[in-house]
C-alpha cells in the first residue's frame, strides 16, 4: 500500500503588515515549524481528512461535507481534483505544531500539506508545486473569505516572499541567513480585523496632519532594506530594521503591553532585534539572535512564562515522500 506524506512550513512577517493594506509591500518568510499530513489508501469511497479538531469527507463528484473546521481541507482536495488529478479513496491524517491565531500561517501551512500529500499519492509522485499552492489557496479562501495568497505561497515555495496587494505573491531568490528565530507567543489572541481599523484610523489622522505619507514611505524602505540586508547575510542590519518597523507599528497602535514587555526583554537579553508579527493587537513577536546569545533570551523570556518557539528563518516549503508498504 502507497502512502505519502509531506510536511510545510508556517510564516512569519518582517516588513509590511497593516501597510500592504494601504498599497505597501510586504516581506513574509518561511519558518521551521510544520503542519504535516499523510494520506494512505483505504477501502472506503470517499478521501477522509482527519485532523484534531474533526474531520472532512469528499466524495468523487468533489462534495465536501465534515466539521466546520476540517470542512477547507476537503476544499483542498476538491481543488486537487479540479486541476486534473485523480480521485483515489484515502485518509489523510493531519497534525500541526504551528500555534493556531498567532498569525503564523497555520491554516495556510495544514492546506499546504493536505494538497501535497493527496496530490503525491493520487499521482504517484511529487506534484507541482504551483499545483499545491492553488490547491491551497481554495481552502484558504473557505477559511479567511478573502486571503491574499501570501500564507499558501510562502508555505509551497518556502524562504522569502515579497507581496503588494492586486498582484501575485513573489517567492525571492535569497540566501538562508546566519542567525536564529524565536517565535514568542503573548499568550493574547490577535484581533486582526480591529487591529486592522485602528491602523487604518491613525493613518488617516497622519495624512490629515500631513505625515502619512512620509511614514509609509518610510515602511516601504524598510522593506527595501530588510531585502537587502537578507541579501548581503546582514543579521545585525535586519535586527535593527526590525525594532524600527516595530516602533511604528505601536505608534500606529497595533501593539499591545505583552508584545511591548517580549521586545523589551529580548533586547535587554542582547536580541539583535525584534518585533510584533501579523496584524498584532496579540498573537506573536518574533526576536532575531545570533550564536549563544539566542539561550540568553530564551531564559530571560521562559522565565517571564512566555512560551517561545525556537526556529530558522527562510526555510524550504513544502516537502514530500511516498512510500510502498
Amino acid at each position: 500500500m502507497r502512502r505519502c506524506s509531506a510536511r510545510a512550513p508556517g510564516k512569519v512577517i518582517l516588513s509590511g503588515e497593516h501597510w500592504v493594506v494601504h498599497g505597501g509591500r510586504a516581506l513574509a518568510a518561511a519558518v521551521g515549524l510544520y503542519a504535516r499530513a499523510t494520506c494512505t489508501g483505504w477501502s472506503g469511497d470517499r478521501v477522509v481528512v482527519e485532523t484534531p479538531l474533526g474531520r472532512a469527507a469528499v466524495a468523487s463528484d468533489g462534495t465536501v461535507d465534515g466539521d466546520a473546521k476540517a470542512a477547507p481541507l476537503g476544499h483542498a482536495i476538491r481543488a486537487a481534483l479540479e486541476l486534473g488529478y485523480r480521485f483515489m479513496p484515502s485518509i489523510c491524517s493531519v497534525d500541526s505544531e504551528i500555534p493556531v491565531g498567532a498569525g503564523l500561517g497555520s491554516s495556510a501551512a495544514t492546506a499546504v500539506a493536505v494538497a501535497a500529500a493527496y496530490m503525491a499519492y493520487a499521482a504517484g509522485g511529487p506534484p507541482e508545486r504551483e499545483s499545491v499552492n492553488r490547491a491551497a489557496f481554495e481552502a484558504e479562501k473557505v477559511t479567511h473569505g478573502k486571503p491574499s495568497g501570501v500564507d499558501n505561497t510562502v508555505s509551497t515555495y518556502g524562504g522569502f516572499i515579497l507581496y503588494r496587494r492586486g498582484s501575485r505573491p513573489e517567492p525571492l531568490n535569497m540566501p538562508r541567513l546566519d542567525a536564529e528565530v524565536l517565535i514568542a507567543l503573548s499568550g493574547v489572541e490577535r484581533r486582526t480585523a480591529e487591529a486592522v481599523g485602528r491602523f487604518t484610523r491613525r493613518l488617516e489622522e497622519l495624512n490629515n496632519i500631513g505625515i502619512g505619507g512620509s511614514l509609509a514611505s518610510l515602511a516601504d524602505k524598510i522593506t527595501s532594506l530588510m531585502l537587502e540586508a537578507i541579501a548581503r547575510g546582514d543579521a545585525a542590519t535586519l535586527g535593527t530594521l526590525l525594532r524600527v518597523s516595530h516602533g511604528i507599528l505601536n505608534a500606529m497602535g497595533v501593539s499591545h503591553e505583552r508584545l511591548e514587555e517580549i521586545v523589551h526583554i529580548a533586547e535587554r537579553a542582547g536580541a539583535l532585534g525584534a518585533k510584533l508579527t501579523g496584524a498584532g493587537m496579540g498573537g506573536a513577536a518574533i526576536v532575531l539572535c545570533r550564536g549563544d546569545g539566542c539561550a540568553a533570551v530564551l531564559h530571560s523570556l521562559q522565565s517571564r512564562g512566555y512560551r517561545v518557539l525556537q526556529t530558522a528563518l527562510g526555510v524550504d516549503g513544502v516537502e514530500i515522500t511516498c512510500e510502498q508498504s
